[in-house]
């Protein structure tokens, strides 16, 4: 990376640590948000007929298939804190406790890919099947609000910026037979790059000279994808899952030394019923359960008498081939890996290019801003960019204030940014209900074909 690209990360970090201002949630002299309701359709319609459309989408949007990341960002931290004071073992209960966090976080967000992607229809969870459907739903819908654009000025595409790991977007749009650039090159050996970000696809006519552009969308991973890996210098393609599952059976030869007896030896082969909790997807725990846990799993491992040895042996092998991922992990250092790997500072840059052109709207969806780098982005290039449009679609009304907080939010701050809540249950009945519809990504479907009908 250049010191320019070097020098705008730095600045991008000291402009991400401004303290939000908890007040501005309470601000009593402008409403801090607005319903869905055919006011705001209406203007949700002018926009998406007028601007060059982003999409920015968060944890939120993939559950139930997948879970947000609970509290594993605070527990890596708290375990970089206390890792000295571990004990006299400290680096094997280190190891321990980082591999249990790190399962949790393989098992929740990445290997779960596997049976998304994979599995067939008739035979997947019906949160899989639910998600996979309200995806596919949404894309199309997205896809549509450029799909009859007049213009010749905008182009016929959407841009889809996510934070998650998953491969939901890519399913989806490849399900809805959507063209996509996204950031994917070769046939049989694939390997990411941005060379094609804003290809646009155009389909000859009959006569000579007719020319029409048909709907496009790029796909940005701002934080990696499951499916990406490092070969050398070279991001890649593995569509095999193979190196997910040598993960996770590592995972489970781990967590089976947990369960060590005297002379017996962690298989690994499929783990036993009596291990199934050691493969669930929790993202919450407690940080000196954790290290009980890794105590108890060290003790029992010290029965056999090569049982610290192959412990051990294990979790090194566990170290070398989880980095072969190519996924910014859930931990403070995340932000100076976003920015100051050339590979995501690409993929950083391509949101900030996007926000500073004119007549741009920026949908965000399922996205808490606790992400401290892209929340920098996005502040920034409103208060840069007068002509950006910031909706922000909240899951329910409390969701605002803690969006609000993140962002310093209030509507005089930021005029150009809207946070906006689902419309009142029952008011096409008249009634004066109060609780609101949640906005999840199926809602949201649905409020863009009411747009753009």
């Amino acid at each position: 990376m250049t010191s320019q690209h070097q020098d705008s990360a730095v600045q991008l970090a000291n402009e991400g640590k401004t303290v939000p201002d908890r007040h501005a949630a309470n601000d009593t002299t402008h409403v801090l948000y607005r319903e869905v309701d055919q006011d705001f359709l209406s203007d949700l319609r002018k926009t998406l007929e007028s601007t060059n459309i982003n999409f920015l989408l968060g944890a939120g949007c993939s559950m139930p298939a997948f879970q947000t990341l609970g509290n594993l960002e605070e527990l890596r931290d708290k375990l970089e804190e206390k890792k000295r004071s571990l004990g006299e073992n400290w680096e094997v209960l280190y190891d321990l406790i980082k591999a249990e966090i790190d399962r949790r976080f393989f098992m929740g967000s990445i290997y779960r890919n596997v049976k998304y992607v994979t599995g067939r229809k008739d035979d997947i969870e019906e949160d899989i099947r639910q998600t996979r459907d309200a995806y596919k739903d949404f894309c199309t819908e997205a896809i549509q609000t450029v799909a009859n654009r007049e213009s010749v000025d905008k182009p016929k595409q959407v841009t889809f910026f996510t934070s998650n790991y998953d491969l939901c977007m890519d399913l989806a749009l490849g399900e809805a037979g959507i063209p996509t650039n996204s950031a994917y090159l070769g046939r049989f050996s694939r390997f990411v790059t941005q060379q094609t970000f804003g290809n646009r696809v155009f389909s000859n006519g009959i006569g000579l000279g007719y020319r029409t552009e048909i709907p496009s969308a790029n796909l940005v991973k701002i934080h990696g994808c499951a499916s990406w890996l490092y070969e050398g210098d070279q991001l890649t393609i593995d569509d095999s899952y193979q190196i997910l599952e040598e993960i996770k059976t590592l995972f489970d030869t781990i967590s089976r030394f947990g369960e060590y007896q005297p002379e017996s030896r962690p298989s690994t082969s499929e783990p036993s019923e009596s291990c199934a909790t050691h493969t669930s997807a929790e993202t919450s725990a407690d940080f000196e359960t954790l290290k009980a846990q890794a105590e108890a799993t060290f003790e029992r491992a010290k029965q056999d008498k090569h049982g610290e040895e192959d412990l051990v042996a294990r979790l090194n092998e566990l170290d070398v081939i989880r980095y072969k991922l190519a996924v910014v992990l859930p931990n403070k250092g995340k932000f100076a890996s976003t920015v100051l790997d050339e590979t995501y500072y690409d993929q950083l840059r391509r949101l900030s290019n996007q926000l500073e052109l004119p007549n741009t709207s920026l949908l965000v969806m399922g996205f808490s801003f606790a992400d401290e780098h892209i929340r920098s982005l996005i502040t920034r290039a409103a208060k840069a960019n007068p002509t950006l449009k910031v909706i922000i679609f909240c899951y329910s009304k409390d969701t605002t204030t803690t969006i609000a907080d993140y962002l310093g939010y209030s509507p005089m701050k930021y005029p150009n940014i809207e946070l906006v809540i689902g419309p009142r249950f029952g008011q096409a009945l008249g009634t004066k209900a109060k609780d609101h519809q949640r906005l999840d990504i199926r809602a949201i479907a649905d409020i863009l074909r009411k747009a753009s009908a």
